[in-house]
């Protein structure tokens, strides 16, 4: 019987959280034993709703005595619970369970969603991604990252991808409402952004290249949750500065506005420019509903974005070059429009869920047998 421990900071609305979320359900339905332990999170009933364990521990702490703390919670976690594979997926989570599962003589699995610093305090800090008995990546990107960067060896490295469940789609009126209460009329071309408002997430971009579709008929809906207020600041600013307000719209970053929007969207922004998505599961999400995407040429948007096939690719920081791509979209034939779509559903098919959990299943397997 295996029975695995996830040990994840928050369970709320990142692509992350979402991605265990669905691991930890497909797993219960494989007969897999799950127990999650985070801090918080809006996922956690759904968890317990499905008869899974979830614990609450303070384990996003950073200090090193919240992190040996939680490395204690989890050894009495492991023992109680008889768990024989451990899987983090953060660092101050990943530091407490290495120490927990060394203590213990517990497998120990991390996943490298993220790209993480160059500088040596945040190298030694992201080091512990490294010392899972298996390193799981999300995309080829975040393989070149770790074996380059972070030397990890490439025979205990696993390929991952995440994946986005089948949506049972919006009513027509749930539809229309939606864009009656954002003042959109019908024929307006609508391009979508979903993201933090973070400074990383490169948003002034977006709007720089905005400028030139002011027209009446074109609109720019942001979905996303503010993390910076001085930043989310910054960018309404800038619209007002720049005369942008009517077509530019913010709404809070909820399950049931990423899918509206999605469903009214002509194209999706990803615009990451100072560090690239680790995976970009907004990104997938939108490919498999047929939306194209024009992202950053680097990152996980790479394994994502098959370039003027499914949507586009462009350098960082390059605000002409993703005007270009945006204009190219908004210009397509219905015929160009259904077969980039057609091309984004097919290939989105590649990021099956039931491969991906095999591929789990068969990392926990492998060291449970070991």
């Amino acid at each position: 019987m295996i029975r695995v421990l996830y040990v994840v900071p928050t369970l709320n609305a990142g692509g992350v959280e979402y991605v265990i979320h669905a691991s930890a359900l497909r797993l219960k339905n494989k007969g897999i034993e799950v127990v999650v332990a985070c801090s918080s999170g809006k996922m956690c009933q759904s968890l317990r709703d499905a008869q899974i364990k979830v614990i609450n521990i303070a384990i996003h702490r950073k200090n090193v005595y919240h992190i040996l703390l939680n490395a204690f919670k989890l050894m009495r976690i492991i023992q109680k619970y008889k768990i024989n594979v451990v899987h983090a997926h953060s660092r101050a989570p990943a530091w407490s369970s290495y120490i927990a599962c060394k203590t213990t003589s517990t497998p120990f699995v991390t996943t490298f969603h993220s790209f993480y610093g160059h500088f040596l305090l945040k190298k030694m800090y992201s080091k512990v991604m490294t010392y899972g008995d298996i390193v799981i990546v999300p995309s080829r990107a975040l393989l070149r990252h770790a074996i380059d960067v972070y030397g990890v060896n490439p025979e205990k490295m696993r390929y991952v991808p995440n994946w986005v469940e089948n949506s049972d789609g919006n009513t027509s009126k749930a539809l229309d409402d939606f864009k009656k209460n954002l003042q959109i009329r019908d024929g307006t071309k609508v391009a979508s952004v979903i993201a933090r408002i973070t400074r990383w997430k490169s948003l002034n971009l977006i709007l720089q290249s905005w400028t030139h579709f002011r027209q009446e008929n074109c609109v720019l809906i942001i979905v996303g949750n503010i993390v910076s207020k001085r930043y989310f600041k910054e960018i309404v600013e800038l619209c007002l500065k720049s005369g942008m307000n009517n077509s530019v719209k913010f709404i809070s970053g909820s399950r049931e506005s990423i899918e509206n929007v999605l469903a009214i969207s002509d194209l999706l922004i990803s615009s990451s420019s100072s560090k690239p998505e680790g995976f970009g599961l907004t990104m997938l999400e939108a490919a498999s509903r047929g939306v194209p995407v024009v992202a950053t040429s680097h990152g996980g948007a790479l394994d994502i974005v098959v370039d003027g096939v499914t949507g586009y690719l462009f350098p960082p920081n390059d605000v002409s070059s993703l005007t270009q791509c945006i204009a190219t979209i908004f210009s397509m034939s219905k015929d160009e429009k259904e077969n980039m779509s057609i091309s984004a559903i097919r290939h989105a098919k590649n990021f099956n869920p039931s491969q991906s959990i095999e591929k789990l299943l068969s990392v926990y397997m492998g060291l449970i047998k070991h």
